[in-house]
């Protein structure tokens, strides 16, 4: 009895992680304190979820890449250990986000609220923002 229960917590977090794994597009970012909107559908900003790391792409700019740690509880995202993806360099990792703020990161630490999460789409809060993503 005790397998069982075990195994069933264990599928339950899979499948979780499986609609999160991917790319998503990052296509709107608006901005709280002034309620304005970007659209960036045109952008081609990507987040890609994969087990536990989180890469920022920018194609076709493959050099603003970036990696992270995140983490998702039902309603929350947490992004840290945010680092430059550059293999030749040791991935070092980020002082500041100035470079991450096309992606809707502010911080290298950031937390966002989940609004809403399904297989489409997944839009989340920051203390600043709110982003749109959509799968591919």
């Amino acid at each position: 009895m005790v397998c069982m229960v075990i195994l069933s917590s264990c599928s339950v977090e899979r499948s979780d992680i499986g609609r999160l794994e991917g790319l998503w597009q990052l296509y709107r970012v608006d901005t709280i304190a002034t309620g304005g909107c970007c659209d960036l559908r045109q952008s081609q900003l990507a987040w890609a979820f994969q087990g536990k790391l989180l890469e920022l792409r920018s194609h076709p700019y493959s050099y603003l890449d970036f990696i992270a740690s995140y983490s998702m509880t039902t309603d929350s995202l947490y992004i840290d250990n945010l680092r430059l993806l550059d293999r030749e360099h040791g991935d070092p990792l980020l002082s500041d986000a100035d470079s991450v703020r096309c992606f809707g990161v502010n911080k290298t630490n950031e937390h966002f609220r989940v609004l809403h999460f399904s297989d489409e789409l997944f839009q989340l809060q920051s203390d600043r923002l709110v982003i749109y993503l959509r799968k591919y």
